[in-house]
């Protein structure tokens, strides 16, 4: 039998036992067992919510093979609160709704079901687990990377001479404020993997999609770590489409994850095709080819291409994320390689292409150019 979350009992000439979630009470370690055994016995053939003698709530259930009751539960309707509060004393026992309770009974009565939850659950709590530590680790590095600006930008005013000394006050300023944006961007996707609901809380809103990706470009040209892959915006795009702030991780992840994978020298170009009523974006670069078949796995979590794992470290979360992104904002996600055009160290290179089909009933249209927010 499986472990039972509630403290229980299936044979009345045993005492309670403790559940994996809460202890049997210590009043109800210490009562007069006959009285107790005499109340299982009663119930024994009358199935839901009781009152035992002490004022705590029971319930009965059948698992098919057998019969157990949930007991010394706080269970709201279902208790006798004068004669609890006498007992209690330092035990902290919680407080339980009526559904909880049974909906932990219908589990228990198919084993295979709950096996399958609880699978699925600890599938889940590690895969949070993996990106908070990726978010938590992006986070220090960015901030590391805030607060050695900062430096040097004191050190420039405190030495404040020249118009020179201003350019390079402002290019630090600039370099902080695009790194910041990182941070929230960082910080917004950890939000959407733990606790999407907080993200899709207010209405979805324009969000200009050509403003996005210049922004982010000139963030991740701040972010470089070395990359020597040049980014191009190719092509004009006045289009918007109705979503959430999460959406400008999916130009973060999609360009990122191009420039980490490009060979020096090679370009990142991002193809706007926007009509009335239409718009596909093209990210294309060289990186790994991909092996037969890659091209439909290659989002599905934790799954890293054969050939990327021998060129560069990463999780498999990015590309799982701009797929969760792209569902959210009914955005059409496909991935293509083309042939192998070389090798380096071993591993051959090809054409790699991202390929975004936005949703027409999504799309509005720019009311005014903001692209030079974000100046080149």
């Amino acid at each position: 039998m499986v472990d039972l979350p509630l403290p229980w009992v299936k044979d009345v000439h045993y005492p309670p036992q403790d559940g994996t979630l809460q202890a049997v009470p210590s009043f109800c370690k210490s009562k007069d067992r006959d009285r107790c055994r005499k109340f299982y016995e009663e119930i024994r053939s009358a199935e839901g919510f009781h009152t035992c003698p002490y004022g705590f709530a029971a319930f009965r259930f059948n698992t098919g093979s057998s019969s157990i009751t949930f007991t010394c539960l706080r269970v709201s309707g279902h208790v006798n609160k004068k004669q609890l509060s006498k007992r209690l004393g330092s035990d902290d026992v919680p407080v339980f709704q009526p559904s909880s309770v049974q909906r932990l009974a219908t589990c228990l009565q198919d084993p295979d079901s709950l096996n399958a939850r609880l699978a699925t659950a600890q599938e889940t709590v590690e895969r949070t687990t993996r990106f908070i530590y990726s978010t938590i680790h992006e986070i220090r590095r960015l901030n590391g990377l805030i607060k050695a600006v900062s430096e040097r930008l004191s050190r420039v005013l405190g030495n404040f001479r020249a118009d020179s000394d201003l350019h390079k006050a402002q290019s630090a300023q600039t370099t902080i404020f695009q790194t910041s944006a990182l941070v929230s961007i960082r910080l917004n996707a950890f939000d959407f993997q733990v606790n999407p609901t907080r993200i899709t809380a207010e209405a979805p809103r324009p969000i200009p999609v050509h403003h996005k990706f210049h922004k982010i470009v000139q963030c991740l040209r701040v972010d470089a770590r070395g990359r020597r892959a040049n980014v191009r915006l190719q092509g004009i795009c006045h289009t918007t489409v109705r979503g959430w702030d999460i959406f400008e991780m999916l130009p973060f992840v999609i360009v990122e994850n191009a420039m980490k994978f490009a060979p020096d020298n090679e370009n990142v170009d991002v193809w706007f095709e926007e009509t009335p009523g239409h718009l596909e974006i093209r990210v294309r670069s060289v990186g790994p080819l991909l092996k037969t078949g890659e091209e439909t796995i290659i989002a599905q979590e934790g799954y890293r291409g054969v050939n990327a794992r021998s060129c560069s470290d990463g999780s498999g979360l990015g590309l799982t994320l701009a797929a969760d992104i792209c569902d959210l904002h009914n955005i059409r996600l496909t991935f293509c390689s083309g042939p192998e055009q070389y090798r380096l160290n071993g591993v051959p290179y090809a054409v790699f292409e991202v390929h975004l089909q936005f949703d027409p009933a999504s799309l509005g249209r720019e009311t005014q150019t903001i692209d030079s927010l974000f100046p080149p």
